[in-house]
């Protein structure tokens, strides 16, 4: 009996002692579950994290190599390259501010031929925002 006693007060110890230690292996167990768990609860989430990740390192090595390509060109480059290379930004910017010009009068050109075929609707348009919008915020409280 004393014997029964012993062995059953050495079982509840080493029980208690378990509960009070969790054992490192069951820890590392849990967490990989609960990642698991996460991930897919919320995969679009996470992949658009790791894509947004994965892009900005690109970007960033894109951007480094870019400039050492550049260092080792203009380095190595004589005025005259240089000076060609100048001019040419420049043509581009010339270019570029052209084409947006263009663009701008085209899409003026397009509201004037709009606003011409569209009187009646535009008129329209503009009798109900004024009774609708307009009015509704100078209307005193």
């Amino acid at each position: 009996m004393i014997q029964y006693l012993k062995t059953l007060f050495k079982r509840i110890k080493s029980i208690l002692e378990q509960e009070s230690t969790p054992e490192p292996e069951a820890v590392k167990g849990d967490r990989k579950e609960y990642y698991k768990n996460y991930y897919w609860k919320n995969k679009e989430e996470v992949n658009k994290r790791r894509k947004a990740y994965v892009k900005r390192y690109n970007d960033s090595v894109r951007e480094k190599k870019r400039e050492s390509i550049v260092r080792k060109e203009t380095s190595t480059m004589t005025e005259e390259r240089k000076a060609k290379i100048e001019k040419l930004k420049e043509y581009d910017r010339a270019y570029s501010k052209a084409y947006r010009l263009a663009n701008k009068q085209k899409t003026m050109e397009y509201a004037k031929a709009y606003r011409v075929t569209n009187k009646e609707k535009i008129n329209e348009y503009q009798r109900w925002y004024y009774e609708n919008v307009i009015k509704t915020k100078n209307a005193p409280k």
